[in-house]
């Protein structure tokens, strides 16, 4: 995740240098391993592979509310890092157990990095203890916090204060597509003007791992989609750009953190919480089964390859539907 000291072209260079770095010892561990057991040598890379593939990437906001910060240098790491590696694995939905599993041959590694390879001083997880991790709450955000949201993007003048049509059109298209896809924040983000059909209600995007997918939107969305496209055909760079959500000045569309600013913003008009991209994924999915929807469907929908991930889900609506069913045929009210 882009930080406020560190451009975008600076931070995919650094990770890079990060990367080749972390390959060069890994490689050199992992021959260190041959002729052990092919379970503690399969166990322990995979492990290693997982955690640089997070430690040279970026934080997925829908999995890690909270990005951290990468290390300049692999000899910069912390505890705070493999702290923030295994919250994403917990997101992800992964187990108790192999999650324990992950984080011991990690372990393994940085103890090889720091009795080896002199990388460190002091072993960063030396003081640490393999986590227990507890499930988590899947957090949603009420309807009526929604519905003032949107009702920040209307276009009708407020005390004699003109409203900037184009900024309240285009933002509420952003709001409601991702309340109604639970599209990720970059699926969004990096849409382009020939991505949306109106004619089918989806929006094509590239999910994880650059698969393309699609995201399917309902009538009201629809709605606010061609609205904002008529504005955005006025836009002084309406023709020579491709990307979707333009901005109020000049040609460069707005991008993840633009959006998310965004959000940020029409929040506190709303007068709510700060929310960020990904409580609107997981309203969309809790709302989705709660009415009723189906769980494999709603997999697909989401784009999600594992079903821990969707048991959570359905764990936590099933739950509340109990307790509304039990009110509804309580025993005690009918003594």
């Amino acid at each position: 995740m882009t930080t406020a000291t560190t451009n975008d072209a600076e931070l995919v260079e650094q990770l890079e240098q990060l990367g080749d770095e972390y390959d060069s010892y890994l490689r050199t561990w992992t021959r260190s391993l041959r002729g052990g057991s092919e379970g503690t040598l399969k166990t322990y890379t995979t492990s290693a592979r997982q955690f640089r593939e997070w430690l040279c990437g970026r934080d997925d906001p829908d999995e890690v509310p909270e990005p951290v910060e990468r290390p300049a240098t692999l000899g910069d790491l912390r505890r705070e890092h493999v702290d923030g590696w295994v919250a994403a694995l917990a997101a992800r939905g992964l187990s108790d157990s192999t999650i324990s599993n992950r984080y011991r041959g990690l372990q393994a590694f940085l103890k090889f990095l720091t009795e080896q390879e002199d990388v460190f001083d002091v072993h960063p997880m030396a003081a640490g203890k393999a986590p227990k991790v507890a499930p988590k709450r899947v957090e949603t955000v009420p309807v009526e916090e929604l519905k003032a949201l949107l009702a920040t993007c209307s276009t009708k003048a407020k005390q004699g204060k003109k409203l900037n049509t184009f900024v309240q059109r285009r933002d509420e298209a952003i709001l409601r597509l991702y309340m109604d896809t639970g599209g990720r924040l970059t699926e969004v983000a990096g849409a382009e003007l020939d991505d949306v059909d109106t004619k089918r209600d989806v929006l094509h995007a590239i999910g994880k791992n650059g698969k393309p997918r699609q995201l399917s939107f309902g009538q009201k969305t629809g709605i606010a989609i061609e609205r904002y496209l008529r504005e955005r055909a006025k836009h002084p760079a309406a023709k020579r750009v491709d990307g979707l959500w333009l901005p109020e000045r000049g040609s460069t569309p707005l991008t993840s953190n633009g959006i998310h600013q965004m959000i940020q913003r029409r929040c506190e008009r709303a007068g709510i919480k700060m929310l960020h991209a990904h409580l609107f994924r997981h309203t969309m999915a809790t709302a989705y089964l709660d009415e009723g929807g189906d769980a494999n469907d709603l997999m697909h929908l989401m784009d999600w390859e594992s079903h821990q991930m969707l048991k959570r889900y359905t764990d936590t609506t099933a739950k509340r539907r109990a307790v509304l069913a039990h009110k509804k045929r309580s025993l005690g009210d009918r003594l």
